[in-house]
This record gives structure tokens, C-alpha cells and sequence, in this order.
């Protein structure tokens, strides 16, 4: 399959008969890896859903439940879509995290046809692994790329180990974004033009309301390296008047999303402490560390105990790269790749990347709108890893070049062996012991449901335990009732995101204490009706028997599910909390 008899540097455009059918089959190699690496996924696209490498599957249920609501405010042409109900009565709380508006719409056509929202999650998740691929391929073609060679990049890409380690988060696997922006790039800066332009703001645009951090961290990683992709065009009219249109579109594009964002930000003053966001930010050691064991060890290159923050690319595409850099003839490209990726590092280490004085996390924080939201600065690392894949996609061409004029070989020889060097390549950081994780389901469910249906108050409801502490693996239970509160309509005090509103955590700290009359108070100021309480966590004797029991009236209870229902009896109107 990948006789590289020559290295083609002219791009290629326009569809053509074979360009579909190369698409076709595209679709079908990333689509068999997508499967494979995530197996046993397709047997249960029903019932479970990945969590890739994590410790527990909150962020994997809350994805499930964003996509949930995406499809709920979708007949309704998003009207009141940022007013979730979740951290109730809190305003713009959809906005605390990645919307996923299109994710919700791609969604769609299954839940139209039947299928339920889990199994429309899982849909959506392979596509975007299989677009990932396909937009990789392409872009690896437009710069003239022997297809062999753009079909092993795109597998590369397809396999990339950050995005497996890091299944849990559906947003992060809509890499295809970011490389149709650097396609978008790429042309635009060989030559600036109005069409050229405005494509790029699509791009850019569209990556954004797929993934706001993936948005944000490639708008500044290519402000930072982008210059290394343009000629002295770049300074013409032309070249003014595409960037105009490209602002313009962009705007158009993210203004919907943007919107909601600016009022939350105002509305809740989302910010991140100092330590936090160096917590959150990648170390040097993070890329000499992989997430899996390697068909190629290389030592001082070790597999931790959590690997979604490893960024070690793998031993053979690294080899693949060093030969690019070496031998690739595109110095432009080669040039981009390496500034993309080195910037991209930078950016990643976050507050720990300084030279003396000189803070680029500081500036960027000043400088760049909604950079100071984002949530995980090591994320930039998929970047590094992303553009040495490309490069090492470039290896191979340079090595079938250099291959060619062997004498001393049989003929099937340099395809045999560039081909199998690929598929290694593609596989040498297989994912393993990924996490599957079975959302609730209503059924288990039913009897307390009822109970709320039929015989509690109208009003909100407050599920009780509240999570022990604020890091996301005691959260599981709070995305599970955020699922569920989807079949009793009822909007929860509860709830899960990437920011907090600020009066949250004044909640929480009150219904650690629960049923104290504290706690009572601060769920009555907050609107509560409905009290779901955990048997596993109280049982009915000593909730009613507790110093705020006469407060609470039990209105029945579920044995399978072990959970009771009580109403949170208001107090006489003259009494203050």
C-alpha cells in the first residue's frame, strides 16, 4: 500500500471520483481503529460509555448529560439554553462549561431515529476520532503528501495517545477543528486572499464552539508561531481584506456561544486561584511520560499511575520526526511544525514558563480574552503531540525517498517495510484498561421517581449526600441525579461543572452538615422543595430524628434504589433563616 516511489509538493485540490473513493476507504480504516481502540464500546453503544484513563467516570456522565440537554433545547431553538437546571436558582450555568451546541445537533439524527441518548453519545465520540483522521489526511494531501502516506498520518491521528487517555471528555476529541484551522493556515499564508480568509475564520470558528479550550489555546499558539507559514504577501491588501473577512466570520461564528460566556463571567466572576492553575498546567516530565506501555521502550520514558496528562508521542513516530527534520525537503512546513509544537510546550507549562521577570502565562492572561478560563493549560500539550505527528507523517516520505534508490533489495521490499514502520507507528501506544462506566438507568430508578411525579411539591429538588470533598471523583454521584433529573423535570441545587458558582460552595459546606437546621436554612433560601436522600448516606430514622427533622416530611421511599423522598417543610413567615 505505501509505495512512495516519489514525494509529490504540489497541493492537490478539487473532488474527484478518486478522491471520494480514497475518502471512503479513509472512513472505513479510521473507523475499524476507532472501534478497535475503543473496544468493547461498539458491543454496548446502548448502555456505557468511556472514561478513557481517569479514576471515575463524572466527566464522561457529565458530558452525557451536557449532550442531553443540547437535544432537549434543540426543538426549541435553544430558548433558555443557558439557564441549565443544575446549581438552581444560579443564572447562565450551561456557560460554567464546554456547550457542545454542534455535538448536540451532529446528536440528533439518532435520538430522531430512535436511539437513545447514551447510544447517541457514543456515535458522536467515534465520529469525531474518524473526523479527526479524516481532516489529518486531507490536510497531509493538500500539502502534497502521497495519499499512503496521508492515510497512515491520519490513522496516527486517529490514535493520538492524549485523546484516548482523555475519553472521559467529549469536547477533546474534535481535534478535526484544530487541523482544518492549520489547513486553513497553511493556505492562507502561502496566499492571502478574501476566500482564503474568510475559510480560515470558519475553521477557526468552528473549532471554538466544538471546543472553547481548544479555541482559545490554538488561537494563541498560532498568533505566537503562525509567522513561520507566511511570505511577504502576508502584509498585502489582500492579505488585510482576508483577515477582515475571517474576523468577521469567526465573530458571526462564536458570537452565540461568546455571548453566554460574557454574562456568566460577569455574573459569577469565574476566575481560578493561582495554585490551581499551576496545578492544572503541565510539567517537562509530563512528555517523557506515556500513557501506555510502548511496543518500543525507550528508557527514561515511563507509563505513571494516570496517564491522562502523559504526552510522550511514542519512540517510533519520534524517530519518524527526527527523520522529517533531517531530510524533509518542505523546510516551511517542517519549520511551522516544530515552532507550533515548541510554543505549544511553552504555553502548556502555564505559571511555571518564565524567563526571569518575564511571565508568557501573565501576558496571556492580560492579554487574550477568555485564556483566564480556561480550565486545563497542559491541554495544549494534544498540540505538541498533534504536530509531530504530522511531521512524523512527513518521516515517512522522506524515508521512501531515501529507500528508493536501494539496489540490493527485493521489489516488494521498501513498500513492505515503509508499510509496516506505519502500522506500528499507529499502534505503538495501544489503549488499555480504559474505563467503562454504565449511566443510570431511569428504570432502576422508577420508584422514587413516581414518588416526585405524583405526590411531591412542585418547586426544585437537592440530592443529599453532597460530595465529601470538591475534586471531580466524589462528583459521581451528583452527575448520576443530573442524568435522572432529566425524567423528573425538576431543576437541582446539586450539580457539576467546570466552574462553581460562587454561593455553591457556601451550600456545600452547610449540607455536610445535613440535617442540621443550617443546612435546611440554606436549602430553603435556595428554593428547595424536594430532599433526595442516599440511604447509604442516612437512613429515614435518623434523618427524622436529627435537629432539623420536624422540617422534613417523608414522602416515600424507594427500596431498589435506596433512596427516600422527604419535603422540606417552609417555616412560618415570620421566621428568617
Amino acid at each position: 500500500m505505501l509505495a512512495l516511489s516519489r514525494v509529490r509538493l504540489t497541493p492537490t485540490s478539487g473532488p474527484t471520483a478518486a478522491m471520494l473513493r480514497r475518502m471512503l476507504v479513509e472512513a472505513a480504516v479510521f473507523g475499524a481503529l476507532a472501534v478497535a481502540s475503543t473496544w468493547p464500546l461498539a458491543l454496548r453503544l446502548a448502555d456505557t460509555v468511556p472514561f478513557g484513563g481517569d479514576r471515575a467516570p463524572t466527566v464522561a456522565f457529565f458530558c452525557l448529560w451536557e449532550l442531553g440537554w443540547n437535544l432537549d433545547r434543540l426543538p426549541h431553538l435553544f430558548a433558555g439554553y443557558w439557564d441549565a437546571p443544575i446549581f438552581h436558582p444560579a443564572p447562565y450555568t450551561f456557560a460554567l462549561s464546554e456547550p457542545m451546541p454542534l455535538q448536540g445537533i451532529a446528536a440528533a439524527p439518532v435520538t430522531f431515529a430512535g436511539g437513545s441518548l447514551v447510544t447517541a453519545y457514543n456515535v458522536v465520540l467515534l465520529a469525531c476520532l474518524v473526523a479527526t483522521g479524516l481532516a489529518g489526511s486531507r490536510l497531509l494531501q493538500r500539502l502534497g503528501r502521497p495519499w499512503p502516506v496521508a492515510l497512515a498520518g491520519g490513522a496516527m491521528l486517529v490514535m493520538l495517545p492524549p485523546v484516548h487517555a482523555n475519553l472521559d471528555v467529549l469536547p477533546l476529541a474534535t481535534l478535526a477543528g484544530v487541523l482544518a484551522t492549520l489547513a486553513a493556515v497553511e493556505r492562507f499564508g502561502g496566499e492571502p486572499g478574501l476566500r482564503r480568509g474568510l475559510a480560515l475564520g470558519v475553521a477557526l470558528g468552528v473549532t471554538y464552539v466544538l471546543c472553547g479550550q481548544y479555541g482559545v489555546l490554538v488561537t494563541v499558539v498560532l498568533l505566537l508561531a503562525g509567522w513561520t507559514l507566511c511570505d511577504r504577501q502576508v502584509w498585502s491588501r489582500r492579505a488585510a481584506a482576508g483577515l477582515a473577512a475571517g474576523g468577521l466570520a469567526f465573530a458571526v461564528l462564536v458570537a452565540p456561544v461568546a455571548a453566554g460566556q460574557i454574562a456568566a463571567r460577569q455574573a459569577h466572576a469565574l476566575s481560578r486561584p493561582a495554585v490551581q492553575v499551576e496545578k492544572l498546567s503541565a510539567g517537562a516530565e509530563r512528555y517523557v511520560r506515556v500513557a501506555w506501555p510502548q511496543l518500543v521502550p525507550l528508557p527514561g520514558v515511563h507509563v505513571p499511575d494516570n496517564g491522562h496528562r502523559a504526552y510522550f508521542v511514542g519512540t517510533l513516530k519520534l524517530l519518524l520526526v527526527l527523520a522529517a527534520i533531517r531530510w524533509s525537503r518542505d523546510r516551511r512546513w517542517t519549520r511551522f511544525c516544530l515552532t507550533f509544537a515548541g510554543v505549544a510546550m511553552v504555553v502548556s507549562f502555564g505559571p511555571r514558563a518564565h524567563l526571569g521577570p518575564v511571565s508568557l502565562h501573565a501576558l496571556l492572561f492580560a492579554v487574550v480574552p477568555g485564556f483566564a478560563q480556561v480550565r486545563n493549560l497542559h491541554r495544549a500539550g494534544f498540540f505538541v503531540d498533534l504536530a509531530l505527528v504530522l511531521l512524523a507523517a512527513d518521516g515517512l516520505c522522506v524515508l521512501g525517498e531515501r529507500l528508493r534508490g536501494m539496489r540490493w533489495s527485493a521489489v516488494w521490499f521498501r513498500p513492505a517495510l515503509l508499510a509496516a514502520l506505519a502500522c506500528a507507528s499507529v499502534i505503538e501506544i495501544w489503549p488499555r484498561d480504559q474505563g467503562f462506566a454504565a449511566p443510570p438507568r431511569t428504570e432502576d430508578h422508577r420508584g422514587w421517581l413516581d414518588i416526585v411525579a405524583r405526590i411531591a411539591p412542585a418547586g426544585p429538588a437537592v440530592y443529599i449526600p453532597f460530595p465529601a470533598s470538591l475534586d471531580f471523583a466524589d462528583h459521581v454521584a451528583v452527575t448520576e441525579q443530573m442524568l435522572l433529573a432529566r425524567a423528573h423535570g425538576r431543576p437541582l441545587l446539586n450539580g457539576y461543572s467546570g466552574f462553581f458558582p460562587a454561593r455553591y460552595y457556601d451550600l456545600w459546606r452547610r449540607c455536610l452538615a445535613f440535617p442540621e437546621a443550617s443546612c435546611l436554612d440554606g436549602l430553603e433560601t435556595a428554593g428547595a422543595r424536594v430532599v433526595l436522600v442516599s440511604r447509604r448516606y442516612l437512613e429515614r430514622g435518623r434523618v427524622l430524628a436529627g435537629p432539623g427533622g420536624g422540617r422534613l416530611r417523608w414522602l416515600g421511599g424507594d427500596d431498589r434504589a435506596g433512596v427516600d423522598v422527604y419535603e422540606l417543610v417552609r417555616r412560618a413567615g415570620g421566621e428568617a433563616p
